[in-house]
């Protein structure tokens, strides 16, 4: 079974502590069958660091302000790693100006606290769809769409697992069509 690493960065323990949950309760919304999500925590940046120095992690959820330093930060270091990954920035102030600000600067998107699990669940499944087509770790299908049809298909088990569990179907209809 492959394992997908995720690392939670802030300096806040509750964030932590909800995305386990997040995690650990509904392990249904992985990509496939046989992948499953493993969480890493860290309460700094230079930690953080080190763990994506130490291995490969396709998605990186970072708090807005870190002690030191703040997502910026992050973003400016992950873009040295030879195979970056996508940062995810996190806030209770976040709103058009972080927004705009963090996806000219290049992360990959800005999700506001408190967090709905099921949002978050369909960011983080979408970043690691847009991350392992931008850096395959199998070689490269040929050129009669199989590695499209895969990912067709790893999508759409997402979507129907995040349908199965969300409480407001109004978020799953939107995020085919922003997606689709």
């Amino acid at each position: 079974m492959r394992t997908i690493p995720v690392l939670s960065v802030s300096p806040i323990e509750e964030d932590h502590l909800f995305l386990e949950g997040i995690f650990s309760i509904n392990p249904s919304w992985t990509p496939s069958a046989d992948c499953s999500w493993m969480l890493h925590t860290s309460l700094t940046l230079e930690r953080a660091l080190a763990a994506l120095r130490e291995d490969e992690i396709p998605i990186v959820i970072c708090e807005r302000d870190l002690l030191p330093g703040t997502w910026k930060d992050m973003l400016a270091r992950i873009k040295l790693l030879p195979t970056p990954p996508l940062l995810i920035v996190t806030s209770r102030l976040a709103d058009e100006y972080l927004w705009a600000e963090a996806m000219n600067l290049g992360a990959y998107d800005v999700v506001p606290k408190p967090f709905d699990s099921h949002e978050l669940s369909r960011i983080i499944s979408f970043a690691w769809l847009h991350w392992s087509e931008k850096y395959p770790t199998q070689p490269a299908e040929s050129n009669d769409g199989s590695r499209n049809m895969m990912h067709a298909v790893e999508l759409e088990k997402i979507t129907q697992a995040i349908d199965e569990t969300a409480s407001d179907r109004r978020l799953s209809v939107l995020s085919r069509v922003r997606w689709a």
